[in-house]
């Protein structure tokens, strides 16, 4: 339902005077080389990163960014409710959400009916930080039909963001860098589809010159080497040599490296699946995730995220991780597959 509602306030935002992307839309569409649920991704993408200003879901919610504009007057509500939601943006927003029409009459008519009998006594922030997974930074799936071409997408993304970050370096909400995280059971298959980044034209979604000047910034490295030893030292890392080698300030890296040997390799956790650091440790340039916590303007994209979710909890604690580092943008989920078994509920 959510989808169906940020669809429709992205089509409206499309065709107002606000919308700053109409002709980059139009050339997309005239360049006639992505098929129309990778376009329609890509105007899902920038209604978010622009419009939006790349805050998290819950946020968005919470100041009534996806509600639907019900007029409060004309509702058969008793006037103590009325007047708690005129007040309160997060309350106004999950009662307008509940009370969302369906083919069996509303949503959620527990929730609708108890926001207007009780207003005052319910956690609404909360609630809506719980319909987003409590996760406080911008984090996007990408759930596209299978064979929609997914590699496409995430090279149109990198050359997009990389778009906005050159003509507005300071604007927080596009991403400088890029980490591509895969799944190493299917690394085989995955990495050479994911070399197709180098090779992708960005004059698909983007007019020249910009085009070809992005081309030329993009760096693109595999991170699949194995750790060496060099006589007694420690065993060094030449990933994380690799990475360390682009800092303090790069611009168009595309790292791509499988889930499990940053999570695994680099992360440690306890049998409760609880995150562990050694803040003690003073060489961070053998250490991947304090390499990534360091790489500014740094967004995540998860390819094939469904097979990830057996370490979803490790996943997701590695990516907060890098985020309480403040250099994460955005982070992308990609998957062919529906990601939840089946409808989740409050």
């Amino acid at each position: 339902m959510l989808h169906t509602i940020i669809q429709d306030k992205k089509n409206k935002w499309l065709q107002s005077d606000d919308c700053t992307i109409r002709d980059l839309v139009k050339y997309i569409r005239d360049k006639g080389q992505l098929r129309d649920t990778q376009i329609e991704a890509i105007e899902t993408y920038l209604f978010l990163k622009i419009e939006g200003q790349n805050k998290p879901l819950w946020q968005l919610f919470s100041e009534d960014f996806f509600t639907n504009g019900t007029d409060l007057s004309k509702l058969n509500i008793n006037q103590t409710a009325r007047e708690y939601l005129s007040e309160h943006k997060d309350a106004f927003a999950l009662y307008d959400f509940a009370r969302t029409k369906t083919d069996k009459g509303t949503l959620l008519p527990e929730l609708e009916k108890l926001i207007v009998d009780k207003p005052t006594e319910i956690d609404y922030d909360t609630i809506i930080k719980s319909i987003f997974y409590n996760v406080s930074y911008a984090d996007y799936l990408m759930s596209l039909p299978m064979g929609a071409g997914k590699t496409f997408l995430m090279a149109a993304f990198i050359y997009l963001d990389l778009y906005f970050a050159d003509n507005e370096p300071n604007n927080k909400a596009f991403a400088h860098n890029f980490l591509v995280l895969i799944p190493s059971g299917l690394k085989s298959s995955i990495v050479p589809s994911l070399k197709t980044i180098e090779n992708y034209d960005p004059s698909w979604v983007l007019p020249e010159p910009s085009a070809s000047k992005l081309k030329k910034l993009l760096k693109f490295d595999v991170l699949d080497e194995q750790k060496s030893a060099k006589k007694s030292n420690k065993a060094r890392n030449p990933n994380a040599q690799k990475v360390n080698a682009c800092l303090p300030n790069p611009f168009g890296q595309v790292f791509v490296v499988n889930a499990e040997k940053v999570i695994l390799e680099s992360f440690k956790f306890n049998a409760q699946t609880e995150l562990e650091l050694d803040e003690e440790e003073k060489d961070t340039s053998n250490d991947l995730k304090r390499l990534f916590g360091q790489m500014p303007n740094l967004s995540i994209l998860i390819d094939e995220v469904h097979h990830a979710a057996t370490d979803d909890i490790k996943l997701r604690q590695a990516v907060n991780y890098w985020h309480s580092k403040g250099n994460i943008t955005t982070v992308l989920g990609f998957s062919g597959t529906p990601y939840l078994q089946k409808q989740e509920t409050l």
